[in-house]
Order: structure tokens, then C-alpha cells, then sequence
């Protein structure tokens, strides 16, 4: 990559301090229509960029991105997420991954920009889920905040199917747990000791509550994510980010999906409020949050996250979901999104079912990917699912590659 940067470094060195009208012209550049080395001889003009227009914050256009390993998605996230935050929308990020949503905090050393913008940065706070702590190393977390789930805040039984508890189970659990109280599972152990149920269920209560503990999903030491805690953040102007270090578990789907219904719960509470009108929701590598190619034991979570989506459509909000393939996403978040950012990817067959141009999926096949020589191609589906254009994306304005 390093060539890459350095090459761009010459190409781009006019950035200058206009990017102010990029965003009042309603427009994202997303990168240029013929490879940049093409760029050494032509200077860039407009009609040489691909852009992409904001929606109305009434009518929301979402995105969905699909590329494979290495092809800057999150790069283009990280571009779409810096031009949102300029338009003053309010922004979530989930980061399956490791923390590359942390490096957007720094400027970047490169200028492999639009010629009108300039090295930036992005209020990044990061967040980790209290579960996924205790497996990682004291230095891998350095920087984060802690964060837990509340058994009280889990007023719908499929928060409780979703972690395995039966359906008579759920019911007892659902007795037990009250509003606005901390229960904790060490608590619902000692008092479940002394309750008369049958017994197969009260010792199959007892052993999933006892997993809760070990795993660590509710700890009141530290804070929870919940309404509140995003507004604040929001109204101060930043953006949380929830990475997940690439830990696979069946509490993973879970977290998110309550995250989600949290921020549901600010547009409903906020109905009239226009300082939360405006939402961005990125789903950075979906498939390890709402893919459907799962193991049995980790479907059961997914079902709380597509629930927040259905909630999310209804709300108007605006969200951005990154994947390696189409066959890696539920179909339905597929029919919900708006625009198609597609990189080279290996499977073009069920994409056929959604795009209306089949000269669409001819042009997918014939996307250049040429890592060695820094060539990545892209094609942006437009919302009639006909008109297309194909570009090369330019870098992100905040951080993104290891200093």
C-alpha cells in the first residue's frame, strides 16, 4: 500500500479548505471513473467524479456495500460516515472486527482525497461489550469503554429466547426480573433456590443463569449503552462505535440488536425532536452480525437484530451495511437498501434476482481487482436498480491505514 500512498501523496497534493462546498452541493464524491494513474497527466475535473447524493433525511436512502477481503469497504464507510457527519446526522458503528473505526480519531498521512478536501478527523468513541473484555489482553482494550447489558432493560421474551431460556423459563424469568431494578444472575440464583418449581426447569433456570454470570454479560460495574448514554453522546457531537474483536459468540448478535432497539426508543421518544431526525446506522461487516450461513446454536440471536430492522424501516432511518457477499445477508435488509456499492465479489447469481439491468451483473464480473497494481474497481447501482457507474474509490479523509 505504501507505493499506493506515496502515489497519491503527488497526484492530489492540491487539497485545499473547500470541502464546505462539496457538502452544500448535496453530493459524496466517491472516487473518479478512470484509475488514478490516469490522473498523473489529466487533472481531475467534476465530470470525472462519481458521486453519490445525500437523501432527505425524511425519505432515507440506505446503502449496502458488497467487495470482497481488501477492498477498501470500510474505507468507503468510513468516506460515507465523514460526509454524513458533516450534514449533522447522527451516527452508530458496529465493528465486528478489530478496531480499524478507531483510526478515523487521527488524520490520515496521505492525500489520496477529492482535490477540494483535506486531512480530517471523526469523534470516535469506542466502545466494548463487557463480555468480550474479559477474553482480550489488557493492551488490545487500552482506550475503550466498558460496557454492559441490563436483564431489566430486556422487557420482550425473545431477548430470553435468544439466550436459550425455554418458553417456561422465559416465564419465570420475566416474573422475577422488574422494571428499573439491577437484578443480577448471582441474585435470581439465590432466590430461585428457594422457589418451588419443577424441578427439571428450575435447575435448567439455574444453569443458564449461572452461564450469564461466567461470561460476564451483566456487569454493573460498568455502564450500559442504552438511550440516555447515545443521546448524550450524540447531542456532544460523536460517534459510538462498538467493536467486537472478531469474537464469536451467541451474545454477539444479542448486544447489537438491543443497541438498535435503544436507538429505536430515541426516535419514539423524540418524535417531534429534530436534533435526532437525522440517523446513520453502520453495519461494518454484516454477514457476522445478520448473516443467515450460521450454525444452529448462533441463528437464534440473529432474530433480535432483523427485528430491529423492521423497527428501523419504519422509523425512516438511514443505515450503511458492508458484506463479502450477498449470499452472507438476509434478503430482506437486501430489499430495504437503496444503493449498491459492488466491488469484485465471487458469487453474482443472487444478485440477478434484485438488479433490473443484466448488463449490471456483466459489469460486476468485469470489475478490475488488481491489488499489485493498486487497481480496485467498483460499480454504484443506482436506487432504479438499472442505472449504474463504475469508479475508483478515493481514500478516506479520516484515518484508516496503520501510521
Amino acid at each position: 500500500m505504501n507505493f499506493y500512498l506515496e502515489m497519491h501523496s503527488e497526484l492530489l497534493k492540491k487539497a485545499g479548505s473547500k470541502v464546505d462546498k462539496l457538502v452544500a452541493r448535496g453530493r459524496i464524491p466517491l472516487g473518479t471513473r478512470k484509475p488514478f494513474f490516469y490522473y498523473i497527466n489529466h487533472p481531475i475535473q467534476e465530470k470525472d467524479i462519481v458521486w453519490m447524493p445525500y437523501s432527505a433525511p425524511t425519505s432515507p436512502e440506505s446503502i449496502l456495500i458488497l467487495a470482497g477481503t481488501g477492498q477498501m469497504k470500510t474505507v468507503l464507510m468510513k468516506r460515507l460516515a465523514y460526509y454524513h457527519k458533516l450534514k449533522e446526522y447522527n451516527i452508530f458503528v458496529c465493528e465486528p472486527k478489530l478496531p480499524e473505526w478507531d483510526r478515523a480519531r487521527y488524520k490520515p498521512k496521505h492525500y489520496g482525497l477529492h482535490p477540494m478536501e483535506v486531512p480530517a478527523t471523526m469523534p470516535i468513541v469506542n466502545f466494548v461489550p463487557s463480555f468480550i473484555i474479559k477474553k482480550l489482553p489488557p493492551e488490545a482494550a487500552k482506550g475503550f469503554k466498558v460496557i454492559t447489558s441490563d436483564m431489566n432493560t430486556f422487557d420482550e421474551s425473545i431477548y430470553w429466547a435468544t439466550l436459550n431460556f425455554s418458553a417456561t423459563a422465559i416465564d419465570y424469568i420475566q416474573q422475577l426480573v422488574e422494571p428499573k431494578k439491577r437484578d443480577t444472575p448471582d441474585a435470581l440464583i439465590k432466590f430461585i433456590r428457594t422457589k418451588k418449581m419443577h424441578g427439571g426447569t428450575k435447575q435448567s433456570l439455574m444453569r443458564r443463569l449461572q452461564t450469564l454470570k461466567d461470561v460476564n454479560l451483566f456487569d454493573y460495574k460498568y455502564g450500559t449503552l442504552d438511550s440516555a448514554t447515545i443521546k448524550k453522546y450524540w447531542e456532544q457531537g460523536k460517534i459510538p462505535v462498538v467493536t467486537l474483536f472478531s469474537k464469536k459468540n451467541e451474545f454477539v448478535s444479542l448486544c447489537i440488536g438491543h443497541i438498535l432497539d435503544e436507538i429505536y426508543k430515541i426516535h419514539t421518544s423524540n418524535i417531534r425532536d429534530t436534533t435526532f431526525l437525522k440517523k446513520f446506522i453502520i453495519i461494518d461487516d454484516a454477514s457476522k452480525i445478520i448473516g443467515v450461513l450460521m450454525k444452529e446454536d448462533e441463528f437464534l440471536s440473529v432474530e433480535v437484530v432483523l427485528n430491529g430492522l423492521n423497527l428501523w424501516r419504519l422509523a425512516g432511518f438511514k443505515w450503511c451495511f458492508a458484506t463479502q457477499s450477498p449470499n452472507l445477508i438476509n434478503s430482506d435488509v437486501i430489499d430495504a437498501c437503496k444503493w449498491f456499492i459492488i466491488g469484485k465479489i465471487g458469487n453474482t447469481k443472487l444478485l440477478k434476482d434484485y438488479m433490473y439491468n443484466p448488463e449490471i451483473i456483466d459489469v460486476i464480473r468485469r470489475l478490475r481487482y488488481e491489488p499489485k497494481n493498486f487497481i480496485i474497481e467498483y460499480v454504484l447501482v443506482h436506487p432504479d436498480r438499472y442505472t449504474y457507474e463504475t469508479f475508483y474509490p478515493f481514500l478516506s479523509p479520516v484515518g484508516h491505514f496503520k501510521p
